[in-house]
């Protein structure tokens, strides 16, 4: 458990009409640790990092920084510790993933753009991480592959890749935690509430069909809720044109 578990590089996904993403611009994964061993992913590490966790999912310094990566902490939900999840055990609310993904729609709308405009426009290589790398990751994932012009059933086979790791994401979760705390946690995530650890294809194919309804597309959505018109020429520029 000394590496990241659901790391990948979006490189290589179609577009319509157009070139596929460029390789080694943008990473998406699970949360790095202390020590991780470096992947075998090339360029590595990232100059930019987005951070999606909640405050109370973050530690003190990010593991990166001691490899020169910029981070931006970027929050999509105020509290999303296991502690916190454990908490609302008995409420079903949690485990609705596609509730969950449109929530972040309606009430983070702002930090998804500030996740987007960083992905346009800060250093790269840039790595967005959240804790699993599952879902505040997979929306804003969407949102980025949606504006490039990446077809909707790429964008959804990418991310139900995160379903090979999950065993690995669990595992990775559980070092935070010990003792009983790690056993209450495991059973939250595995038999309390395991749609926390699950992927949804229909909960990502409703963030999609927000974005394709709204003027202009997911990017029209995006413009709609503040980002820029250059930073939306200059993500395009960035994942799309030859290097």
């Amino acid at each position: 458990m000394d590496a990241l578990q659901n790391l990948r590089d979006v490189g290589g996904l179609p577009t319509v009409g157009g070139p596929p993403v460029r390789a080694g611009v943008l990473y998406r994964s699970d949360a790095p640790r202390a020590g991780d061993l470096p992947p075998d992913l090339a360029p590595w590490p990232p100059r930019t990092v987005v951070d999606l966790r909640a405050p109370d999912e973050e530690g003190d310094v990010h593991p990166l920084t001691e490899h020169g990566a910029r981070v931006h902490r970027v929050s999509l939900m105020r509290s999303a510790s296991p502690a916190s999840l454990a908490a609302r055990a008995a409420d079903p609310a949690i485990a609705d993933l596609g509730a969950l993904y449109r929530a972040m729609l309606e009430r983070a709308a702002a930090p998804l753009v500030e996740a987007v405009r960083a992905i346009a426009l800060e250093p790269g290589p840039i790595l967005v991480h959240c804790t699993a790398g599952k879902d505040r990751t997979g929306v804003v994932i969407a949102a980025t592959l949606a504006t490039v012009g990446v077809p909707r059933p790429a964008i959804v086979a990418d991310y139900l890749r995160t379903g090979e790791a999950l065993d690995g994401i669990l595992a990775r979760i559980a070092l935070s935690w010990h003792g009983e705390e790690r056993d209450a946690i495991v059973e939250l995530l595995t038999v309390t509430q395991p749609a926390l650890m699950a992927v949804d294809d229909t909960a990502i194919e409703g963030v999609l069909d927000v974005f394709e309804l709204a003027p202009g597309g997911a990017a029209g959505w995006l413009q709609g809720h503040g980002l820029e018109r250059d930073a939306i020429a200059a993500l395009r520029s960035r994942l799309t044109s030859p290097a």
